[in-house]
């Protein structure tokens, strides 16, 4: 049982990876932007639920799709035969790592006020990046502590930009900042 279960993650690491680092970045950027550009924990909480829904449904959308045209490509240049690769297997692991990714960043603005979340909001994503780069050394055959910061230190890039796109919409929009 375990065994098919890491054979069928090697089959879809693409959308697990892609899926799970794409919504902890992309989670992280947007609550985190929002959060120090309007200072509101409901404005920052429905902002972060709407791009986990809405992303999570496009990012599962957009991998069927291209998994489907790539075998149709394939099959039709007789290159090889669909196989055990389903495309719609890999929207549901996409969508649903993406969901989950999610969930890292929007914990603590939740429980805590934005003054309060924004610093565990962060270390909870950078966590789990670290955490999913040493799962991920495990199936591609790296190092984990090379995995781990390579997964960190190439997210965390989009998070900046994020927080830099808020503090730079609060100042020109003159939101409220903390």
């Amino acid at each position: 049982m375990i065994g098919g279960i890491i054979k069928r993650a090697e089959v879809y690491i693409r959308e697990i990876v892609f899926g799970l680092e794409d919504s902890l970045v992309s989670t992280l950027g947007v609550v985190t932007g929002v959060a120090v550009a309007v200072d509101e924990s409901n404005v920052v909480i429905v902002t972060g639920c709407v791009l986990l829904v809405v992303e999570a449904v496009s990012m599962a959308a957009s991998s069927y799709l291209s998994s489907k045209s790539e075998l149709e490509i394939k099959t039709r240049n007789k290159k090889r035969k669909p196989g055990n690769y389903s495309p719609i297997i890999s929207g549901i692991v996409m969508g649903g790592f993406y969901l989950f990714g999610g969930i890292f960043p929007m914990v603590p603005y939740i429980f805590l006020g934005v003054n309060d979340a924004l610093v565990p909001s962060v270390i909870l994503t950078v966590l789990a990046l670290f955490g999913f780069g040493f799962v991920k050394a495990e199936y591609v055959g790296k190092h984990p502590l090379v995995s781990s910061i390579e997964m960190t230190v190439v997210s965390l890039s989009a998070c900046a930009i994020g927080y830099a796109i808020g503090r730079l919409a609060s100042l020109f929009f003159g939101f409220n900042v903390y």
